[in-house]
Formats: structure tokens, C-alpha cells, sequence
């Protein structure tokens, strides 16, 4: 009986084995065959490219612009293919001029990418060719932009997804890309034309950046308007982007228990314009509430610098205390969450932060109020915080900060409404 269970132990795993090496020989050999396929298709499309005199090599919507489609789908023996056509301007080294040439749009250079599913992994076939036309400088003086995708410290961003449009020119650009191992694309030969080249710039997990259009109630700043060609000149264009943060906001009482549908207001310190009468636009400023749980969630958020309030009269609460330094500081690619705490409003209140010159909470700190029939003193929590309320008139008060190690602080205030005062101590 031994003998047949490990008769039939072995029996199994060397038929188990056949069949998994039979099943990848019939993957591999399916895999082999729609790569022949996948080739054909890469080279018909080369021989259209090649058959087109060499003002007409481009792709529809491309720089440079041509008939060529940017992306099809294209189904062979019950298999879909796709083919992706490149067509771009070529500054080349070799006429002496690069990068300082007037006409830096010498030759052309066609990329055919044909890639399919395959149960193995995603495939693909790459052709590359030159097209040259005649003589030694083959364009024409068009303008050119450089582009670069920076992040938060100031470095390029690769593989960045790079989009350029504009419905003005004839023909339309609508043309998308990529960035380089340095975060940058050079794009020779667009079209002259004033502030009408759109931009966006993204990537997987990353901020998003973009021009704006004008219109009667925004005006966008120069960071942020559509870019112009000029004939025979460059335009530099940077946008900044880094990866996306979290931000989640929770109300509470004093107790620790939440205080839900409250109503705030966040506001970045990023401004893309002005409003029709003027004000700052900034990427982000919401005025929301918390849900019925006291939480608000943010999963997109740009590193900035946050200023968050409550309206007390509107909410019926003033802040007594936050978990984090206000303004908030978000970095790129953190989680960060503000727990705000609330407590009945007052029409006269001075909330008075106290912290190191580096900006860290200083906890125990005695902080001393003074004014017109007031005199009371505090300590601040551990999050550096103290709060006066109610303040008996409005008027000008005296702040009096005193911590081990630190000197002492005297600092004015004027209370007439509720008022947040920062207060920075230099360590002795």
C-alpha cells in the first residue's frame, strides 16, 4: 500500500508537471505568433509613414501635424492590437548650430508602438525611423517650447504625462507625451500664436498642474495662463507637481466627542488669478462641513500651507484648540489629520498659541492676560494652546508668556471679536 501511495505521489507531480510545461509552450507559442502579428502591423504602418512626402509626415492633432492617427485599435485573428505613431521634430547636433538654432526642426523621427494583452504580461513592438528631407536644415523657423515638471525640491519629474492643445491653429494641436529621465520635453515646430496653447501636466499618484482658460470672472495669473509661440523663439514653461497627500479634519467638543456638520472654511496659500472683482483665486478653497461623525476628508491634497476657521457666529462654536500648528503645513506624500476642538461661542475671545522659534507647541507654558478689569492666567496644553473666553470688553490687552528655558514674552493684543495670537519663544 506504501509503495502505491508513492507510486501514485510521484505519478501526480511529474503529470502536474507536463501539464504546466505543455500550458506554457501553448502560451509562448500563441505569445510568438501575435508578435509576428503585432510586427506586421508596426512595419504597414512605417510604409504608410514613408509613403508620405515630408511635409505631410505628422500625426492628426501632433506636433508636427499630419494624417497619421496618434492611437487605433486595430483587431487581427480575434486579437486586438494597439498602435501608438510619435511623429516629433529632431534638433540635430550635427549641422553645428544645437542648441542655438534658429531652425532647430531638422529632420523628423517616427516611433510605431504596437502593444497587446498577453496572459504572461503586457507585450509590445517598437519601430523607429528618421525622415529626412532635403538639405541640411529641413524645417522651418516655428517656435519651440521647453517644458519641465519639477517637484516640491526642485526636481524633475519623470514620466510625467504631458498634454499640449489648441483649437486656434490650423490644423488643431492636440498633442500628449511624456517627460524625460530629467522632467523635460523640448517641442520644436508649433505654430506662432498668442496665449492660446493649452497645458496640463499629470502622473499616476501625483499633484496635478494646468493653464487656464480667460474668461469674464477669472482672470488666470502668469503661472497659470496658456502659453503663445512666437516665430524663431522658445518659450519656458514649469509647473511643479509631487505626490498627492491626505488630509483628514475631525470636530469635537472638549470632552473628545465628535461635533458633526460643522461648517469651515480651508484655503490654500497657492493662487492660480483673480475673480471678476479682483480677489485671489487659490487652488484649493472650500467652505464645507464636517458629516454627521464630525470628518472631513480630503485624499487629493497639493503640499501647501492651509489656513482653516470656523465662523462662530454662523457654527455657534469658536476653536479652543487644534491638534497642529495653524496655518497647516502639508508636505508631499503624507497623511495628515487636524482634530479641532470646539466650545460655545463668545463675541470676545483671544486664543493665544505659544511656540519655539521653529515653530514647535510649547506645553506648560504660563501665559498671563491683562486689560481693562481682566487679569486671568493659563497654562498652555500640550499642544501649546490656551484659550480666554468670555473677554469682558473689547479693548487692548497685554500677553505676558513665561517657560522654563525660555525668556519671557510681552506682546500687545487688540481684542475686539475673536482673535488668534502666535506667540514664538527664544530658548536661553
Amino acid at each position: 500500500m506504501i509503495e502505491v501511495l508513492i507510486s501514485v505521489f510521484v505519478l501526480g507531480v511529474v503529470v502536474v508537471g507536463l501539464f504546466g510545461f505543455i500550458t506554457l509552450v501553448l502560451k509562448s507559442t500563441h505569445d510568438g505568433q501575435r508578435r509576428i502579428v503585432a510586427t506586421a502591423l508596426a512595419n504597414e504602418k512605417m510604409e504608410t509613414i514613408r509613403n508620405l512626402s515630408y511635409d505631410r509626415v505628422g500625426t492628426f492633432g501632433g506636433i508636427p501635424s499630419g494624417p497619421i492617427v496618434q492611437s487605433e485599435d486595430v483587431t487581427r485573428n480575434a486579437s486586438t492590437y494597439t498602435v501608438n505613431t510619435d511623429i516629433r521634430y529632431i534638433d540635430d547636433t550635427f549641422d553645428g548650430t544645437s542648441p542655438m538654432d534658429s531652425i532647430n526642426s531638422d529632420y523628423k523621427q517616427a516611433r510605431v508602438e504596437v502593444s497587446w494583452d498577453n496572459n504572461l504580461s503586457n507585450r509590445s513592438v517598437l519601430l523607429i525611423t528618421q525622415i529626412v528631407p532635403n538639405g541640411l536644415e529641413g524645417g522651418s523657423s516655428l517656435g519651440t517650447l521647453v517644458f519641465s515638471a519639477l517637484n516640491a525640491a526642485g526636481e524633475g519629474v519623470a514620466g510625467a504625462t504631458f498634454r499640449i492643445s489648441n483649437t486656434t491653429v490650423s490644423p488643431v494641436v492636440d498633442f500628449t507625451t511624456s517627460t524625460n529621465n530629467e522632467g523635460i520635453i523640448t517641442i520644436p515646430g508649433l505654430l506662432p500664436s498668442v496665449g492660446t496653447y493649452e497645458i496640463s501636466v499629470t502622473k499616476n499618484g501625483y499633484t496635478t498642474e494646468q493653464t487656464y482658460d480667460q474668461t469674464g470672472s477669472f482672470i488666470p495669473n502668469v503661472d497659470h495662463s496658456h502659453v503663445s509661440s512666437v516665430l524663431g523663439n522658445t518659450t519656458n514653461k514649469t509647473f511643479y507637481i509631487d505626490t498627492v497627500s491626505s488630509l483628514t479634519i475631525k470636530t469635537e467638543n472638549d470632552v473628545s466627542a465628535a461635533l458633526g456638520n460643522i461648517a469651515y472654511r480651508i484655503t490654500g496659500s497657492k493662487k492660480i488669478g483673480l475673480d471678476g472683482t479682483g480677489a485671489d483665486v487659490y487652488l484649493l478653497d472650500d467652505t464645507t462641513t464636517t458629516d454627521n461623525a464630525g470628518v472631513s476628508v480630503y485624499n487629493d491634497m497639493t503640499w501647501d500651507t492651509y489656513a482653516f476657521s470656523v465662523n462662530g457666529s454662523v457654527t455657534g462654536y469658536d476653536i479652543k484648540e487644534t491638534s497642529n500648528v495653524l496655518p497647516l503645513s502639508i508636505d508631499p506624500g503624507t497623511d495628515t489629520t487636524l482634530t479641532v476642538t470646539l466650545v460655545p461661542h463668545s463675541p470676545l475671545s483671544l486664543h493665544v498659541t505659544v511656540l519655539t522659534s521653529a515653530g514647535v507647541f510649547v506645553p506648560n507654558a504660563s501665559v498671563q492676560v491683562m486689560g481693562p478689569g481682566y487679569n486671568q492666567t493659563q497654562l498652555s496644553s500640550v499642544n501649546g494652546q490656551v484659550f480666554f473666553t468670555p473677554i469682558p470688553v473689547a479693548a487692548d490687552y497685554t500677553i505676558t508668556v513665561t517657560a522654563g528655558g525660555f525668556g519671557q514674552v510681552v506682546q500687545p493684543v487688540t481684542v475686539d471679536a475673536g482673535e488668534r495670537v502666535q506667540v514664538n519663544l527664544t530658548q536661553v
